[in-house]
């Protein structure tokens, strides 16, 4: 099936596809243009306060910890 695929055409398979798929991509009208970020320069920017690392992962802990509650629960 591969090799009668035409320009555009692609094969989706995985997890998320019941059945492996061919399905048919556009072109973008405008072409996206990637870029690096300048190291050097974000390197020198001051680092955010380290009380927001501290409460993100705190969060990020609960939030885990309520799944696994929920799940055990089931």
């Amino acid at each position: 099936m591969l090799p009668a695929s035409r320009t555009g055409e692609g094969m989706v398979v995985g997890e998320a596809m019941p059945i492996p798929s061919r399905i048919q991509f556009f072109k973008a009208r405008k072409r996206l243009r990637g870029d690096d970020p300048e190291m050097p320069q974000a390197w020198r920017k001051p680092r955010p306060n380290a009380a927001h690392y501290v409460s993100a992962l705190d969060n990020y802990g609960r939030q885990t910890n309520v799944m696994r509650k929920e799940k055990d629960n089931a």
